[in-house]
């Protein structure tokens, strides 16, 4: 600490030159050569500062740099430093200074007690230490004994014992290379151990927790937080091993595809799974029964049912297609998994038949399989036949007889007819094309029980073709193609809303007047073109009717508060001054464009504030050189 003093108003009689060197007290003789004025008392008298109080001292006119007093009601010297008043001693908290001295610490506390601490920081409710460097150590703690700590920080109110709000944070070393650094390679005990109940380490995005570790009794947890769409991966060799996506699918080797568990060895030499075990078995269940199961036996390969599923079938499928059976009774269907149920039931495929009729007719007319009627006379009803590259079905007798399709067998059930005059068909049942298993009265499936069909599958043909969509008699909706547009509508009599569905759950809306709602039926942001119930999220956002940005700020004429205006606005308002309150903004909202304009102009004014107290800087600093000098 340096102690600056000024001696003033010292009149010598005696003095008759202005470069003379005076000593006075002690024993005679020629002061210091580096001194103009030596005072000696000895051992018994000292240098007497002139003496008054701290108001006093602050109503002196014009004080020099340099003067010197001792205040006595604070019991301190006073140096007049920089146009300011700088308190010298003693020292007492709290303390604030700005030095620059690249050489060592501002402030440096050593303590070689063996289980002492060098800066013990305790705080109720403030900041125990703090440390400020621009381009040095903000705090520098160093323990000279095993048993000492270097820093201690402590929090008596469960609040914030240490806290680094910018650089970077080192553990075993002074150069971090992020912003915490723990470097225990020149440290022979566990590098980092967390020991709490329960732990939980949370991971966050901007302040969105997004994943988390923790630790719950013996369990370790590794995963996403809720609502959070994002896997779980695994990295080794510097790519993703295992990945665990937010619906528990898990996919080794690459993600999921839609598996429970899929397992990619294709860009690997190694086999993609192995079982091992003695007797290994696989079980495969259906909502926590036993079903099916693969097993190893010795040297045998057994795939079979469980004895609890009495009523389960082996099924062979290739193509997507099931071709081969085994069914609970043991029966074997070979090509055909339904029909009779025989001992062994073949169906052929391919160049081979189940049953072959030949006919000698040639290629226009093949066998076929005619349909009488026994009484009273013969009369043919029908016929299957191939006829000229087709496999005809034919009604036949002297009326306009019809066929009909009727499934069952107790009581048959008509699921489709072919009218004999005008040859209309109708399915009274569900109609499936490409599938043998429709789930509606009209389905089609270009998946094609195994064979996907690219490309088109469907195609409504005409000059503006529509579908109309009725309720009992009423016209409800349709999907039009018209001229080039293609309409997806509500009918001009039906003064309903348009809504899309995902999931089971309506997801956006049009309604009857236009108004364009997402996420819900907002009938309470009625006043809205377009309105989200939810989060937005885009890559840019364009607002093109915000009027006078807030360049304003950089006008001449503009009235810049100051930072005392604006810590009283703040003070009586708790918010900025032209920005709106939190209750507002919680009962009303914000637009985004008058928002941003308004954060523009806070930044706007905040850099004029900035680029004033640059200036206030840069002439303290050079006031500071001229002294120093």
């Amino acid at each position: 600490m340096k102690y600056c003093i000024a001696i003033t108003s010292i009149v010598f009689l005696f003095l008759n030159t202005i470069q003379a060197q005076v000593k006075i007290g002690g024993t005679p003789g020629a002061p210091a050569a580096s001194a103009i004025l030596e005072l000696d008392g000895g051992t018994s008298k000292g240098l007497l500062l002139p003496r008054m109080t701290k108001q006093n001292m602050m109503d002196i006119q014009s004080p020099a740099t340099g003067l010197t007093i001792f205040a006595t009601d604070e019991q301190a010297v006073y140096v007049r430093v920089a146009g300011l008043w700088e308190k010298q001693g003693p020292f007492t908290l709290p303390y604030a200074g700005v030095y620059d001295y690249e050489l060592a610490s501002s402030f440096r506390v050593q303590n070689n007690s063996p289980t002492g601490s060098g800066i013990g920081g305790v705080t109720t409710a403030g900041t125990g230490v703090y440390g400020e460097s621009t381009t040095g150590k903000a705090i520098a703690g160093y323990a000279l004994n095993l048993g000492g700590i270097a820093g201690l920080f402590q929090h008596l109110q469960n609040g914030t014992a240490l806290s680094v709000p910018q650089g970077k944070t080192g553990i075993g070393t002074s150069s971090a290379n992020a912003l915490l650094h723990v470097n225990g390679n020149s440290f022979s005990g566990i590098t980092m151990m967390i020991d709490d109940n329960d732990f939980f380490l949370s991971l966050r995005n901007a302040g969105i927790e997004k994943g988390f570790v923790q630790l719950i009794t013996n369990d370790v947890i590794i995963g996403n937080n809720a609502g959070v769409n994002g896997r779980t991966i695994f990295h080794n060799g510097g790519a993703g091993r295992m990945f665990i996506d937010n619906a528990g699918e898990i996919g080794i080797g690459n993600p999921a595809n839609g598996a429970r568990l899929y397992v990619d060895a294709l860009s690997t030499s190694s086999t993609a799974m192995v079982i091992n075990d003695v007797d290994p078995t696989l079980q495969f269940q259906n909502s926590g029964v036993n079903k099916g199961v693969v097993q190893v036996v010795g040297d045998d390969l057994r795939l079979g049912i469980n004895a609890a599923n009495s009523s389960g079938n082996i099924v062979f499928r290739t193509k997507g297609v099931d071709h081969t059976k085994i069914d609970s009774a043991g029966h074997l269907h070979l090509g055909e998994t339904s029909g009779i149920t025989a001992v062994l039931n073949v169906r052929s495929t391919g160049t081979r038949y189940g049953l072959n009729l030949q006919g000698d007719y040639g290629s226009n007319y093949g066998p076929g399989i005619l349909f009488y009627g026994a009484s009273p006379t013969h009369t043919p009803f029908g016929s299957i036949q191939a006829v000229t590259g087709y496999m005809e079905i034919t009604s036949n007798g002297t009326t306009d007889r019809g066929l009909k399709l009727r499934v069952g067998s107790a009581f048959p059930i008509e699921a489709m007819r072919i009218n004999g005059s005008n040859g209309n068909i109708t399915a009274t049942q569900k109609l499936g094309i490409g599938t043998f298993s429709p789930a509606t009265l009209f389905h089609l499936d270009g998946y094609n029980n195994g064979n996907y069909t690219e490309g088109e599958i469907a195609r409504i043909q005409g000059f503006n073709p529509i579908m109309q969509f009725t309720n009992v008699t009423n016209n409800v909706g349709f999907i039009q193609a018209a001229g080039g547009d293609f309409k997806i509508g509500t009918n001009i009599t039906n003064p309903a809303d348009l809504i899309f569905r995902t999931y089971g759950a309506d997801r956006v809306f049009i309604k009857n007047n236009g108004k364009f709602f997402i996420g819900g039926d907002l009938g309470f942001t009625s006043d809205y073109t377009l309105a989200v119930k939810g989060k937005i999220a885009g890559s840019e956002f364009v607002v093109k009717t915000v009027a006078s940005w807030p360049d304003y700020v950089f006008a001449d004429n503009y009235n810049l508060n100051t930072l005392e205006e604006t810590e009283i606005f703040i003070k009586e308002n708790k918010h900025l001054p032209n920005m709106p309150a939190a209750a507002v903004i919680e009962k009303e909202g914000y637009g985004i464009g008058e928002m941003q304009k308004k954060m523009v102009e806070k930044i706007e004014e905040l850099t004029l504030h900035l680029i004033e107290a640059n200036k206030e800087i840069k002439l303290l600093k050079k006031q500071m050189t001229t002294l120093q000098q």
